[in-house]
């Protein structure tokens, strides 16, 4: 929104959002709930997680490859009646020295 601020042309917050929405069902972006009341759209549409700096508020992509998901037989049993169709993780953290900030990750693209 700060980016289409400082044109000339007048774009109402509603018809960004519809686009943004759009963008989400026809899959060229998805949404990502970071913390509540926190939506932020990912143009990386293929499967992968994420890491939430609560320092600086930067997210990091992490592949599939990098996390590793295992369900336990209960929730194996639990779920046996639906088709996972995605799986989501963010992890949230901060840079365990006080002292300097953390480098950034590198992305996983």
């Amino acid at each position: 929104m700060e980016q289409i601020a400082g044109l000339d042309h007048h774009v109402s917050r509603a018809t960004v959002y519809n686009t943004l929405n759009l963008f989400v069902q026809k899959r060229l972006l998805q949404e990502l709930v970071i913390r509540e009341g926190q939506l932020v759209f990912d143009p990386n549409v293929e499967p992968h997680h994420h890491f939430f700096d609560q320092s600086s508020g930067e997210i990091f992509d992490l592949s599939s490859e990098e996390v590793s998901i295992s369900l336990g037989e209960r929730a194996h049993e639990k779920l046996s009646r639906f088709a996972i169709e995605d799986i989501q993780i963010v992890i949230r953290g901060r840079c365990k020295s006080s002292l300097a900030p953390c480098p950034p990750l590198e992305s996983a693209n």
